[in-house]
Parts: structure tokens; C-alpha cells; sequence
């Protein structure tokens, strides 16, 4: 090994194996948010417009105004694919009092369908992970060509 190989080789070996810590070190061990949170938000009903709700499968930033999430973030990997049948719209049980429930209705007749953040398919190795993305909370209108086409596709 040249001395430039040396020299570059063994600071980068030394950096990868520091960066694991400094995820384990996060306050959260959800899978989901392994490189932190896109905001400041936090479990607390005071944070109406970026109120934190973190599942298993999921973890996401509801905003009570806009009756919507900010941001849904998960992660990927081949086990979570698998063969479960897409389940029911519900209002999320979990939900602060005092956040109005978003029930399925709300889409009736408005020519919006029903868009999935994390989409449904990236959780059904299980059915309780199937479940979990019929939450209303995890769902924002869109318009069906990008529902139906370009964001099943990705």
C-alpha cells in the first residue's frame, strides 16, 4: 500500500466507523428518522402546526390548520414489502383532543384522491404495518394523475 493510501485510507476507515455512533446517540431510535427530524417538531398538542406523531412504521409532523402533514418520513428496506391487503381510510386514533378528525368523507366529491405519504405498499410485509398507513394523518389530496401514475410509480 503506497504511503498516499495510507495516509487517506486510514483517517476514512476511522470516520466510517465513528459515524454509527453518532447515530446510536440520537434521542430516537425510530428507524424511520435515523438522520434526525425535518423540523423542530414535538409531541406536544401546544405544537399544533408541527405536532409530532412517530409509529413503527412511520414517523410524520401533523399540522391541526392545514388538517395535513408537514413532512412523513420513513425507511425502506425489502422486508417491508410484502403481500397484506390495503386496508380502510380511518381518522387517526392518534390524535391529540382537540385535533379535529379527518375522516375519509372530507375527499367526497372534491376530484382529489386520497394520496398516501408512505405509501401503503412499502408496508405490507404485515398487516398491522398495512393498517398504519390508512391513517388519515398520513395522507394529503392529490390530484389522481399524480396519485394513480406518477407517485405509484416512484
Amino acid at each position: 500500500m503506497s504511503t498516499f493510501s495510507k495516509r487517506f485510507l486510514v483517517p476514512a476507515l476511522a470516520l466510517l466507523t465513528f459515524i454509527p455512533l453518532l447515530f446510536a446517540a440520537q434521542d430516537s431510535p425510530n428507524r424511520n428518522v435515523r438522520f434526525g427530524l425535518p423540523s423542530a417538531a414535538k409531541a406536544d398538542s401546544a405544537h399544533r402546526e408541527n405536532y409530532l406523531m412517530a409509529r413503527p412504521q412511520y414517523v410524520l409532523s401533523y399540522n391541526a390548520k392545514t388538517r395535513a402533514p408537514n413532512w412523513v418520513s420513513w425507511c425502506l428496506t425489502k422486508h417491508d414489502i410484502g403481500k397484506s391487503k390495503r386496508g380502510a381510510f380511518e381518522p387517526d386514533p392518534l390524535l391529540p383532543s382537540g385535533f379535529a378528525r379527518v375522516t375519509t368523507h372530507v375527499y367526497d366529491g372534491s376530484g382529489f384522491d386520497r394520496g398516501h405519504m408512505c405509501p401503503a405498499q412499502d408496508r405490507s410485509s404485515r398487516q398491522s404495518d398495512m393498517d398504519a398507513t390508512f391513517n388519515m394523518t398520513n395522507v394529503i389530496p392529490q390530484s389522481p394523475n399524480s396519485n394513480q401514475h406518477g407517485w405509484e410509480r416512484l
